[in-house]
């Protein structure tokens, strides 16, 4: 039932509106302005309607609806103004701050039972359209995959929050999926879809109600942690993410999903979503050169895993299934660091990392291989380091590129990972003997 409050000094009028609207409503009395506040206050503003007389012992009705205005509680109830006359002045001056109609004395049932009935279907009209249209305004920030916020509004989102807390430690967090490409051609859309909203729920219940999550891209999303205390909490979180995929077998799709995080800090003053993102961005890039299923810190020299740190394998690849093969085969016991350069292989060697095997897939190369073999023979940094390659099973010439490189294992693609992981394990017990 409708709770209708009436606030008149005079008791004759009050009771001719309640006996009006007893059957309807659950009828509340106030004589004074003080006393219609604090009933308002008693009932916690969940009251349906208000008729306020205009003229009261403590004050006017239109003083009430100015009070009104600074109470966003009581200025979603309707307020209808009860008065003895058509005083246009006073009506006038009602309607300026916030009064929904007016009825006049003497009191006429059908009229005012009118009345009452129109502000409320009014009133309950708009709050429907304005229910809608703050629905419509969040579909409208929400990638429709997901749930979580889209490009423009993550943009936006924290672009506000760096401005606002310019002195404070903001953190940007970027994640993308590894081999996605690969999980889409191999299982389909409808996995590849299934994978993305994983990841998001994952993301959502990983992190704080006031953190920023948004989908930026296909695969690829940012979580920004703002007035964080100490950095650590940031790289503690990316750690986390890092761990959550890489443990949890079963997390997306069969086998192992993982995902490599770009992190950068918000500080000396900045204020900008793209500077900020452009940092991150290269630190992802980092990440996945370095092996993925890690994350990188931008402006620092180490990578963060979610376990200590492991013994690698460097792949040099052109080829995406062929790394993804590799990946799948051996990552759950090695670190696998992919390249597409001899650059890119010093790089990895100047981290000094403890690299196991190095696997030269030849079988993409216009000239077969014969200058990352030549690097790899010529290199002395890596000379006591085995090395398997990958030949095309017709291409006589790039075998013979590849023995003459001297490695100590030949695979012919396209390779299965039951065969990576077996010859692999091979050669390492070999060269533990």
């Amino acid at each position: 039932m409708d709770t209708m409050l009436i606030v008149d000094d005079n008791e004759i009028d009050r009771n001719i509106i309640a006996n009006y609207f007893a059957e309807d409503f659950m009828i509340l009395e106030a004589q004074s302005g003080e006393e219609c506040f604090r009933i308002l206050k008693e009932y916690k503003y969940n009251i349906d309607i208000v008729l306020l007389d205009n003229w009261l012992p403590d004050m006017t009705g239109v003083d009430i609806l100015k009070e009104r205005k600074l109470d966003q509680r009581f200025a979603d109830i309707p307020v209808i103004i009860v008065t003895v006359n058509n005083d246009s002045a006073n009506l006038i001056e009602a309607f300026k701050n916030g009064a929904d109609d007016y009825i006049t004395k003497p009191l006429v049932r059908e009229v005012i039972k009118a009345r009452v009935s129109n502000v409320l279907i009014a009133t309950r009209k708009y709050a429907e359209i304005q229910k809608k249209n703050r629905e419509l305004s969040e579909l409208s920030e929400l990638d429709q995959m997901t749930g979580l916020y889209n490009k423009m509004t993550t943009v936006n989102k924290i672009n506000n929050r760096l401005y606002e807390h310019k002195n404070h430690i903001g953190a940007i967090i970027v994640v993308d999926m590894d081999d996605f490409k690969y999980i889409n051609d191999s299982e389909g859309h409808l996995i590849g879809d299934h994978a993305i909203k994983r990841v998001s729920r994952i993301l959502k219940d990983n992190f704080r109600k006031e953190d920023i999550i948004g989908r930026i891209g296909g695969d690829e999303f940012v979580v920004f942690l703002n007035d964080i205390p100490d950095k650590e909490i940031a790289r503690r979180k990316a750690r986390d993410i890092i761990r959550i995929f890489k443990v949890k077998k079963s997390t997306v799709i069969k086998g192992r999903t993982t995902v490599s995080v770009g992190l950068a800090f918000a500080d000396n003053g900045t204020n900008d979503y793209k500077e900020l993102f452009d940092r991150a961005d290269k630190a992802l890039a980092e990440a996945k050169k370095y092996g993925k299923a890690c994350y990188h810190e931008y402006g620092v020299d180490d990578y963060g895993t979610y376990e200590e740190k492991r013994e690698s394998v460097i792949v040099y690849s052109k080829s995406r299934t062929i790394c993804h093969a590799i990946d799948k085969a051996i990552s759950s016991k090695y670190n696998v660091i992919e390249v597409i350069s001899s650059d890119e292989i010093d790089k990895v060697i100047k981290q000094q990392r403890e690299i196991r095997i190095i696997i030269a897939d030849l079988s993409n190369d216009e000239d077969d291989g014969k200058l990352i073999m030549d690097y790899l023979d010529n290199n002395k940094d890596i000379a006591g380091i085995p090395k398997i390659a990958v030949c095309k099973e017709s291409n006589i010439e790039q075998c013979k590129i590849a023995i003459q490189g001297g490695v100590v294992d030949l695979m012919m693609e396209p390779i299965e990972k039951d065969i990576v992981r077996r010859r692999v394990s091979r050669i390492i017990k070999d060269e533990e003997k």
